[in-house]
């Protein structure tokens, strides 16, 4: 079973004191009403260290989390989870600020990445969800609406040189009704297909020729 080192009140673990759990886990800290309550470390036999408050037993309120992947989170939790604000930062320099449920990044959020592209928006379920922007390292950007890690929906991509389009998307490329603007002023207004003009549409060149009719992949 487990061993405890400490202070008892009425018969329980109350005040400082040290618990062993034989899974490896061991608690350093407050105790009251005989569970972990109050400052504490718990460190688990994978290494992992969890350093903050706890309530009734379960890590709660303000802490840090350092994982042995390199990991490392600073910030809200409840009920042995991310809840709340906080931040996760990744051994490959990645990290994200912002809403956590459950563990899990949901709600208002920033990501920056590894290559230095940053994405400022919703999430849910540990993804970008609804609406938000990402700007690339490139100088690259989207603005629009996201689904499951995806640019879906309604949304607009500036690319470094000019060229620009506005409308639908559908797993990250143009898909639906849209517009794209090209560098050289020629303008497309009409459907999408996979990234690709296709369908009714109409291409209003830069010395001002227009031709409408059906387009097929571009």
């Amino acid at each position: 079973g487990a061993i405890y080192l400490g202070s008892f009140k009425d018969g329980k673990f109350c005040g400082e004191g040290t618990l062993t759990y034989p899974d490896g886990r061991k608690y350093i800290g407050l105790f009251a009403d005989g569970v972990e309550n109050g400052q504490g470390t718990l460190t688990f036999a994978d290494g992992g260290k969890y350093i903050g408050s706890f309530k009734n037993g379960k890590m709660s309120g303000h802490g840090s989390m350092d994982y042995p992947d390199g990991r490392h989170y600073q910030g809200s939790f409840s009920n042995n989870a991310f809840n709340g604000s906080g931040i996760l930062t990744f051994p490959n320099g990645s990290y994200y600020r912002g809403q956590f449920k459950a563990s899990l990044k949901d709600g208002l959020g920033s990501f920056t990445y590894q290559n230095g592209s940053k994405y400022n928006g919703q999430f849910s379920n540990d993804l970008p969800d609804g609406q938000g922007e990402l700007q690339y390292a490139n100088g690259e950007r989207y603005v629009g609406q996201f689904s499951n890690g995806h640019k879906e929906g309604q949304g607009t991509w500036t690319q470094l040189n000019g060229a620009k389009y506005t409308g639908q998307f559908k797993n990250d490329v143009f898909h639906g009704p849209g517009t794209f603007l090209f560098a050289d002023g020629s303008l497309y207004k009409g459907q999408f297909n996979n990234g690709q003009p296709n369908g009714q549409g109409t291409l209003t060149l830069s010395s001002g020729s227009k031709h409408t009719g059906i387009f097929r992949n571009g």
